[in-house]
């Protein structure tokens, strides 16, 4: 396109992918016949920034770190369909105070206790299974949710829906670009009017392929685990992990059968499963 071709001639191929991908150049051209000449020297400054930090001086891709392998279990959480695959990786970044982008994303003022944790991180599937939590450290910090994507997944997920996407992007891209090159990030419905001055290619009402998943499923298991903060707040830390992966077990079987009504579960087999999230 930005050599003049026209996603039109392609209806079927090339328009479709547009829409499915870059929605907000789709709305642009949809009512055009041809690709306007004073937008092409846009679209290449455009192409040249989304393919920079995927590139190296010598005109190379760039690869994903090779982290090394873990050595001992560092995570502070319980994820036990996803084990820890290698280790985080010490970046240059890590210890510098990056500036903000544009977007301005409005949080309600969250009151610090001087011992307790701030929370926990939960990461599901689309089907609103949750894989475990990770114990967080700071509310809004984008650390966790990278550190569980780069180190528990072999390859990087093709969409990542979550409240903070945009900051996350930027913080991923920041880190190890190639292993996220392929990752669509987005903010869910729920949360998307709380993003002032974000790029609208954020917004994930704007891409129809993704109407399929249910993107309140983090806000659902939050809603569903916030009632026991007050019983938790103050156990004894074995007793507080132990309590957490009882009720999110008790949720996903839950959700397993409601997805499969017609299926009948053996009272063995939850017992089987229950002993093995005790242990």
């Amino acid at each position: 396109m930005s050599d003049g071709a026209n996603p039109k001639d392609n209806p079927s191929t090339d328009l479709k992918l547009l829409h499915e991908e870059v929605p907000l150049l789709f709305n642009v051209i949809e009512t055009s016949e041809e690709i306007p000449i004073t937008i092409q020297p846009l679209l290449k400054e455009l192409v040249q920034k989304a393919i920079s930090p995927f590139e190296v001086k010598d005109g190379q891709w760039r690869l994903p770190h090779n982290l090394p392998a873990v050595s001992q279990n560092s995570s502070h959480g319980y994820l036990p369909s996803l084990p820890e695959l290698v280790q985080r990786g010490n970046y240059v970044l890590d210890n510098r105070k990056t500036q903000q982008g544009d977007c301005a994303k409005v949080t309600r003022p969250k009151k610090k206790h001087g011992t307790l944790i701030p929370g926990i991180f939960c990461i599901l599937c689309p089907h609103g299974i949750c894989y475990g939590f990770e114990i967080m450290r700071d509310h809004e910090s984008p650390n966790i949710p990278f550190t569980i994507l780069r180190t528990r997944f072999p390859d990087a997920p093709e969409l990542v829906i979550y409240d903070n996407a945009c900051r996350l992007h930027e913080y991923c891209l920041n880190r190890d670009p190639a292993f996220f090159k392929k990752t669509k990030f987005v903010v869910d419905k729920f949360h998307w009017k709380n993003h002032s001055g974000c790029c609208e290619g954020y917004n994930m009402k704007l891409y129809p392929m993704l109407n399929m998943y249910n993107s309140q499923a983090a806000e659902q298991c939050n809603s569903c685990i916030k009632p026991l903060a007050s019983m938790v707040s103050y156990m004894e830390y074995d007793n507080f992990f132990l309590f957490t992966k009882l009720h999110i077990w008790h949720r996903n079987m839950l959700r397993i059968v409601k997805y499969n009504p017609e299926r009948e579960i053996a009272y063995k087999d939850y017992f089987l499963t229950l002993s093995r999230v005790i242990h």
